[in-house]
């Protein structure tokens, strides 16, 4: 059984700290703030055993060689990144099977070269790190559009009770976008409403379903690569 702790970083990050109740193990998604995860374990009288990163940008990583420093914890990350990623200690490929619970890395390439998503099919969880994000998706830096919408593709295989753990709070922005091609909405327009009055009580917006997603997220409505080009270049320039 795996316990999720979400914690916030920098101005919109989430850094996820997972506890596999069965073996007692402890592991960090993301850590871009040493800082926050070490003040977090030491208050709840645990130690980290794993990092997994999803990519290798600064705010997802800065945190692996303090938290490798203090706690000797094992780093995973893409076979592609094992040059980008800080004090890596284990190269994943895409399917592999980790040593956390029941954790699977899977490609998700797009945002970038080699970003890695991580799923546990027995509780229906998704750690998707850039790749997706609550009603809209990842910006393309060194990956391809026809990567990032192939990736998405995947995610809207997975059962529709999958939970998205995404790193960023970007669902009010993402929705102002989507309302902007369907400004009257209802769906969006309560999602918005409901967005707001989380964040105004300092609650999460993540994470979300992906069934309740799955038609109002622009990006997982969109079914042909051409379209979705478009509609990634029209967010870029929102």
């Amino acid at each position: 059984m795996i316990k999720i702790h979400q914690l916030e970083a920098f101005t919109d990050n989430y850094i996820f700290i997972l506890q596999d109740t069965n073996k007692d193990k402890i592991c960090a998604i993301d850590p871009g703030d040493a800082n926050i995860v070490i003040e977090y374990l030491n208050e709840n009288h645990m130690k980290l055993d794993y990092i997994f990163n999803t990519h290798h940008h600064w705010d997802h990583v800065d945190g692996n060689e303090k938290l490798k420093d203090f706690y000797g914890c094992k780093i995973y990350g893409s076979e592609n990144d094992k040059l980008r990623i800080p004090f890596i200690s284990d190269s994943v490929k895409h399917k592999d099977v980790l040593p956390f619970s029941d954790a699977q890395a899977f490609l998700t390439t797009g945002h970038t070269s080699g970003h890695l998503s991580y799923y546990f099919k027995n509780q229906s969880l998704l750690f998707c790190g850039d790749t997706l994000f609550s009603y809209g998706c990842g910006r393309i830096f060194d990956g391809s559009a026809e990567d990032l919408f192939n990736s998405i593709q995947w995610i809207k295989s997975l059962p529709l009770d999958t939970m998205i753990y995404c790193t960023h709070e970007y669902t009010l922005a993402n929705l102002d976008f989507a309302l902007s091609l369907s400004p009257n909405n209802q769906t969006l327009l309560d999602a918005k409403n409901a967005t707001q009055s989380l964040l105004s009580q300092n609650n999460f917006t993540i994470p979300f379903q992906l069934g309740e997603q799955l038609h109002s997220n622009p990006f997982l409505n969109c079914n042909n690569l051409t379209d979705f080009v478009t509609l990634r270049k029209s967010k870029d320039n929102f």
